[in-house]
């Protein structure tokens, strides 16, 4: 058991090390505080190649299925495998529909909460400073490189792993909750909730790491283009 619950931290822990680290780093070059989206960025850059690599592990003799404990999810992955499973001309329509409803649902979401006021009573300062660096850093890291990092560690180990001893709901839900906690920023808590259920189910149903990287994606890309438009 103790076991198993460290393997399925070990992937958020690892982010939260290396986190520190490229602080560590970046301060030590330049000699002053760096800004959070170089550091996010460099992070992810840091991240990728092992998560990449407990990920492919993971997936063994089938990089990118789930694992299920449910007999016809099972079934449905064997049938899958004897029919050739998706086409590619499907994946790249759905890779598409992922990554534009990711722009949408951002913003509606967004909408929702200024709606609520939630700005009113919590600070989102954390993401304001993501969004004052360059913006190519912003593009790059927190549009392209922070997906990836981010849905390989909660999606492609932390929810496989769990999905492993519990029924979907329960690790959509566990997975989800996590992934919101650790944005720390109640503001982003509240965003991140209902898009990390849509990025977990995404994985489940698709049983392909690609489309909640591609939906994640459109999510940060939206925030960071009409961001830096507004600024």
């Amino acid at each position: 058991m103790a076991a198993y619950l460290f393997s399925v931290i070990w992937p958020v822990a690892l982010h939260m090390i290396l986190s520190d680290f490229s602080v560590i780093i970046l301060t030590a070059a330049t000699g002053q505080t760096p800004d959070s989206a170089l550091c996010t960025t460099l992070t992810a850059i840091l991240v990728i190649p092992p998560v990449l690599w407990m990920y492919r592990g993971d997936g063994k003799p089938a990089a990118n299925r789930l694992k299920s404990v449910a007999e016809q999810d099972t079934k449905k992955e064997l049938d899958d495998k004897e029919n050739g499973g998706p086409t590619l001309t499907w994946r790249i329509f759905m890779g598409i529909a992922c990554f534009v409803s990711g722009g949408i649902l951002d913003r509606v979401w967004s909408q929702v909460l200024l709606w609520l006021r939630v700005q009113d009573y919590f600070s989102n300062q954390t993401q304001e400073q993501l969004l004052a660096s360059q913006l190519a850093v912003q593009i790059i890291g927190l549009g392209i490189l922070v997906p990836v990092a981010e849905e390989l560690i909660f999606r492609g180990l932390l929810y496989a792993r769990i999905r492993r001893t519990l029924p979907v709901w329960a690790s959509v839900l566990t997975a989800s909750v996590i992934f919101a906690l650790y944005h720390g920023n109640m503001i982003q808590i509240l965003f991140a909730f209902p898009m990390a259920i849509i990025l977990t189910l995404l994985y489940e149903k698709g049983k392909w790491i690609s489309y909640p990287i591609l939906f994640h994606m459109g999510v940060n890309l939206t925030t960071v283009v009409l961001g830096a438009l507004a600024g």
